[in-house]
């Protein structure tokens, strides 16, 4: 599951590049993502142990990697960075501390990709039945929840190894440091409180 959502993230932020995305790039990255969640249910919620959903994550997780080589990692990879350094959290977790509030710092920035992307979930995987990003969230926050992940974070967020204030400002200062990804590739320019009230927001939701 969570190495799952590693090459997620690196399909979703490869969608929503502003300038570096390609039709070829869209294409792994719609149908990367499609096969991630629809094969995750057949294992997490269907309980399938054949190999085809396990093949077919193997496969999205290498067209992630092809993806994510043509433009970059964005916002989400760096703060996982960050906080990967002061927790004894694996870097899929740390991912999925970040993934919530990004979704909402960027909602009506990004009404096109949301658009598109949608509209291919409702296509190839109607059952998830996403009527918007808010679904795709609740997804992954029920299945996080579903294998015990989420309780797992909130514990090691909680035993970080420097003290709260210390660690947003470790995490700002990598974030601000990728300026083509926060005043260029990014749905939109960010300055440098709206910065630091995501990591806030983030971190506050697991406890810190």
């Amino acid at each position: 599951m969570p190495s799952a959502f590693d090459a997620f993230v690196h399909l979703f932020e490869s969608f929503l590049c502003r300038y570096e995305r390609s039709w070829f790039g869209e294409m792994i990255s719609l149908d990367g993502i499609t096969r991630i969640l629809r094969s995750l249910d057949r294992i997490v919620r269907r309980g399938e142990r054949d190999d085809d959903p396990y093949l077919q994550l193997l496969y999205s997780a290498t067209m992630a990697g092809v993806a994510v080589s043509n433009i970059r990692t964005g916002m989400i990879h760096e703060a996982a960075g960050a906080l990967l350094e002061h927790t004894a959290l694996s870097h899929p977790e740390t991912l999925f501390v970040f993934f919530r509030e990004t979704c909402a710092l960027y909602r009506g920035h990004m009404a096109d990709r949301e658009a598109l992307l949608l509209r291919r979930l409702s296509a190839e995987y109607p059952e998830l039945g996403a009527a918007s990003l808010d679904g795709i969230l609740r997804w992954w926050e029920d299945h996080f929840e579903r294998c015990g992940i989420t309780a797992g974070v909130v514990r090691a967020i909680g035993q970080a190894d420097v003290p709260a204030e210390e660690l947003k400002e470790r995490i700002f200062e990598r974030v601000h440091s990728d300026r083509v990804w926060i005043e260029k590739e990014g749905p939109l320019p960010l300055e440098d409180s709206r910065i630091r009230a995501w990591i806030a927001a983030s971190l506050a939701r697991f406890g810190l």
